[in-house]
């Protein structure tokens, strides 16, 4: 089984694409490329048949979500193009036909997204094979976490817990990052991790400095581009930014290590034991 970040020495990054391709194949697959060259590691896309996923056709999300839909087949030919590409691809599946579909073109990561945490039915089918999981947490309790966590963490090869919060954009002074302290401290057996909805990429390497070893962000395919979540999404530019800001952020915060460090011999001189 392939493992995508529990046993990674940097931070995984992933491009949420979910569905800023505005339901066109084409697009999707440019906003592949995109993230490609932006440095991410991973995207994500969601999943579904909108007769499954909303069954009240009278719901003003049924049309929007009709029109943004892409179908199976779309989904094989992204999921080739990523592995041409050689980066992961996966899914928020919503039903159980999208998990077949997906774990049929050998997906092995799997999205639970905030929405699904107490979908107990969904958690089920989702385990019933090894697999790795990253579920997101916006609205949850600890205690929602902990049994959505308990349904699926026996069948996982590896499990991602995001900290999350389900506004779009979030304000700054409810992004509460200090929820990645406590997840790692109540999951510390598993991969616990940052989805941001801000509009901006400033929360993503502070929570790395916190202990994130995921993040999730969305992603358009430029700064200017209209889509259903452009106002929580980068574009390559903005991307860029981020992950470099990453990257600084793990140099900063190295590996522990005490005593008289290499770049320290020069002040060791200086050193007193009594005056």
């Amino acid at each position: 089984m392939v493992k995508y970040f529990s046993r990674r020495n940097n931070v995984f990054i992933i491009a949420e694409i979910g569905l800023n391709h505005r339901g066109r194949v084409d697009l999707a697959i440019e906003h592949v490329n995109k993230a490609v060259d932006s440095g991410c590691d991973a995207v994500k896309f969601q999943t579904y048949k909108t007769e499954t996923r909303i069954q009240d056709r009278n719901s003003s999300l049924f049309p929007l979500l009709k029109e943004l839909e892409l179908s199976y087949a779309d989904f094989e030919k992204i999921k080739n193009h990523c592995d041409k590409k050689k980066i992961v691809f996966f899914s928020t599946a919503f039903d159980l036909g999208a998990i077949n579909f997906l774990d049929s073109l050998g997906v092995q990561l799997f999205k639970i997204s905030s929405f699904d945490v107490l979908n107990n039915r969904l958690l089920k089918e989702l385990s019933e094979k090894t697999r790795s999981f990253i579920i997101s947490t916006g609205m949850a309790s600890v205690i929602e976490i902990e049994t959505a966590v308990n349904i699926i963490k026996h069948k996982s090869s590896e499990l991602g817990i995001l900290h999350c919060v389900s506004s779009y954009p979030t304000p700054v002074d409810d992004t509460r990052l200090a929820n990645i302290t406590k997840l790692k401290e109540k999951f510390s057996s598993h991969t616990i991790g940052y989805s941001c909805h801000t509009n901006d990429f400033e929360a993503a390497p502070l929570a790395v400095g916190l202990g994130a070893k995921i993040i999730e962000k969305h992603f358009k395919l430029d700064e200017d581009f209209d889509c259903v979540d452009a106002a929580v999404s980068l574009g390559p530019k903005g991307m860029k930014k981020m992950i470099q800001s990453i990257r600084n952020a793990e140099r900063y915060i190295g590996e522990v290590s005490f005593g008289i460090k290499n770049v320290e011999e020069g002040a060791s001189v200086f050193r007193r034991k009594n005056y």
